[in-house]
């Protein structure tokens, strides 16, 4: 008899070769075509706007985690000044990014299992992973901008004008 654990692992590891060949269909495919693909060398591409990858969210390559960790780091910095141990007892909200129950809620939604308790925002390791998966999951290419206003508007975070001001004090700080 299979375990759990190990038909879980099986899935997993078809779901990665399925990628691995569909990346090297891809490549050969390109390879094939490269000659047939012109690109004009003098002619710039226009910078992304936020904006551009709102109406278009999955046409950029995935962030780099260490991206994602400094936005993280700097709404961390706007949530509770850096402070592990803060709580804002009328939204329930701990830890240093701030966690409410409906954000682990929904992050152990995404990953499909109860990864999370509400009392891991205190630990920042637990409360970064909650971060990575919530951001990249709504906003796989978006901009730390968006992650920051997303995290603190809900998944139409970036779309509502009330978070503006919160995704402006985050790059502040970055910057």
């Amino acid at each position: 008899m299979i375990s759990k654990d190990t038909k879980e692992m099986i899935l997993v590891l078809m779901a990665c070769t399925v990628c691995v060949l569909s990346i090297l269909l891809s490549v050969f495919i390109i390879e094939e075509k490269k000659d047939e693909i012109k690109i004009p060398e003098t002619q710039e591409k226009p910078a992304e706007t936020s904006q551009d990858i709102l109406r278009h969210p999955r046409k950029l390559p995935e962030a780099p985690v260490d991206r994602v960790r400094k936005v993280f780091d700097a709404v961390c910095q706007v949530e509770s000044n850096g402070n592990t141990r803060a709580y804002n007892a009328s939204e329930d909200a701990k830890g240093i990014a701030q966690i409410r129950p409906i954000m682990v809620k929904d992050v152990n939604r995404i990953v499909r299992q109860e990864m999370f308790k509400h009392n891991d925002a205190w630990d920042k390791e637990s409360s970064y992973k909650m971060f990575r998966i919530y951001v990249r999951h709504y906003y796989p290419n978006g901009t730390p901008e968006i992650w920051a206003r997303a995290w603190n508007g809900g998944p139409r975070g970036p779309h509502k004008s009330s978070t503006e001001r919160y995704g402006k004090k985050v790059i502040a700080v970055m910057n």
